[in-house]
């Protein structure tokens, strides 16, 4: 088992949220949130930015941090998340090789699909719980040394 440091991004448009499909074969099919494991080197909130590029092909600015989410499946990993808003002519494709599609999701939708189509399932509960409570904290409070 590896120590995995993992970033991820909750986007926001017009009350949907964005999520990807996996391809990695621990993971196909399943829903999960734009992210990835930092690279060596890269402060975090550069990461979350990247993963984003590189996963459905637009930029996002993040506009909060939401917590550290800590847990183990095939790793042990920390997930650093952030939120974001995209705008109205952001196209969410699928660009990464181990991305299958985007969809934008309602929060309904989110909480009725099964766990078993979650990457995941608990961490990204929790997620959806902590934004809708409004536990986001100013991403600034990273601080890159």
């Amino acid at each position: 088992m590896d120590f995995v440091v993992h970033v991820s991004t909750l986007i926001e448009r017009n009350g949907k949220y964005l999520f990807v499909r996996e391809k990695k074969t621990n993971a196909y099919g399943k829903y999960n949130l734009p992210g990835g494991h930092l690279e060596l080197g890269e402060p975090i909130a550069d990461g979350a930015r990247r993963e984003v590029r590189e996963e459905v092909g637009f930029d996002v600015e993040l506009e909060g941090f939401l917590g550290v989410y800590e847990g183990a499946s095939d790793n042990h990993y920390i997930n650093f998340v952030f939120t974001a808003r995209a705008g109205e002519n952001s196209t969410a494709v699928a660009k990464a090789d181990e991305i299958l599609d985007c969809h934008w999701l309602s929060s309904e939708e989110i909480d009725n699909l099964p766990d078993e189509l979650l990457r995941h399932a608990v961490r990204i509960r929790l997620i959806m719980k902590d934004y809708r409570q409004g536990s986001v904290y100013p991403p600034q409070m990273l601080h890159v040394i």
